[in-house]
């Protein structure tokens, strides 16, 4: 866990919530939360969920009604994407991995092509 300071997160767009489990879920659900703390460069701009996770931040402290209460949030890991899970035996994600085989298949097709014009003049 990295020590990031957000300060307070506090609801963005005018949003509010009564209830900490109304706020809980609004934050685990990738919604857009401000950042309060002077101290983060980021400040006063809006940050979500995944943002949190790629932080490596542990735990939020997030302000619901009207501001005037604050309750912690455990962030959860970062769920691995299925888009970036590697093909079998490939060194390419497995949903890329059909498309860039068709394109090192025409990079070879371009490369014979040059390659024949350039001999063909000489």
């Amino acid at each position: 866990m990295k020590n990031v300071d957000y300060g307070k997160l506090l609801p963005a767009y005018g949003r509010d919530y009564k209830t900490a489990k109304g706020a809980t879920a609004s934050l685990l659900a990738g919604k857009d939360w401000i950042i309060s703390s002077m101290f983060h460069p980021n400040c006063l701009k809006p940050i979500n969920l995944e943002q949190i996770q790629q932080d490596g931040v542990g735990k939020v402290a997030l302000r619901y009604d009207r501001r005037s209460k604050v309750c912690f949030v455990a962030i959860p890991k970062a769920k691995l994407k299925t888009d970036t899970l590697l093909a079998p035996g490939s060194r390419q994600p497995a949903s890329a991995s059909n498309e860039s085989q068709r394109l090192d298949q025409l990079a070879e097709r371009l490369d014979r092509g040059f390659t024949s014009l350039l001999t063909s003049k000489q």
